[in-house]
């Protein structure tokens, strides 16, 4: 029953201790709790204030980097132009370059060959109007009354006219011929007594020109001149850059005594 109805002295003992205690710890403790808070309160706006800023920072981070990435676009598409321009501006040049050595290259070949032209020409000329002496001095020393003897005497110049004059023609490869008509030509060079053959290369000179289909390979050329060789020639000149007039002096040379060595085998025989 005390217990539950405590009497006045026990009350009042307690609320003197109540007292004692609150002014113990208002004295000794509640200043330094108070502190404490005080201490935890600025803690926690300290870091409010740190994660605004850090937040601020970060924005202003992020911003900065859109502003690097979009300078970093423009400059890289800055730099795509002026590659692209640069690469426009050397393949213009390079087409330039290469029209310019081809129209000189072509230029070069038409002077090479004018001038083996113009020599092998001269040659023939020179031949030929030898050759008229040689037959006028021999009609007039020749008794040609009887027709036995002209006939005779025509034959023996012909034997001779055959020892010194060469006959000499020339193909070009590119124009879409196929290997079959090649051959053909061939035969009918032959058939026409044809000693030299030439062939080459054809070029497109201009537009306004036949256009080529293709460059043969040099060793379709070197194919080609075995197979004139074999079919009788006496001599083939066969590459990529062989002209009508290619070393004509040269090869006529060599047919003279390609000629004399078969009228040599023909006596012997």
């Amino acid at each position: 029953m005390e217990l539950l109805t405590p009497g006045t002295g026990l009350l009042f003992w307690q609320v003197v201790i109540f007292l004692l205690l609150l002014l113990v710890l208002s004295k000794y403790a509640w200043k330094p709790i108070t502190e404490s808070l005080k201490e935890r309160e600025k803690f926690i706006e300290d870091s409010l204030d740190s994660a605004k800023k850090a937040e601020e920072e970060l924005v202003n981070i992020q911003k900065k980097n859109e502003e690097l990435l979009s300078e970093a676009r423009k400059e890289r598409e800055k730099i795509l132009a002026e590659a692209k321009k640069l690469s426009n501006s050397m393949k213009d040049d390079a087409k330039s370059n290469a029209k310019e050595m081809a129209d000189k290259i072509i230029s070069d070949a038409k002077k090479v060959i004018d001038s083996e032209k113009d020599k092998a020409m001269n040659d023939v000329k020179n031949t030929l109007a030898e050759l008229s002496i040689d037959i006028a001095e021999k009609i007039i020393k020749k008794d040609l009354s009887k027709d036995s003897s002209q006939k005779k005497y025509v034959e023996d110049l012909l034997k001779e006219i055959n020892k010194t004059i060469f006959t000499k023609s020339g193909i070009m490869l590119g124009l879409g011929e196929k290997k079959d008509e090649v051959l053909q030509v061939m035969d009918d060079l032959l058939s026409a007594n044809v000693d030299f053959l030439t062939i080459g290369q054809y070029l497109q000179p201009s537009t306004k020109h036949y256009p080529l289909n293709r460059y043969v390979h040099p060793e379709e050329f070197q194919e080609f001149k075995e197979l004139a060789l074999s079919k009788g020639f006496l001599i083939v000149s066969s590459s990529p850059l062989t002209r009508s007039s290619y070393h004509a002096d040269e090869d006529f040379a060599k047919m003279k005594k390609l000629r004399e060595k078969q009228s040599q085998c023909h006596q012997l025989q």
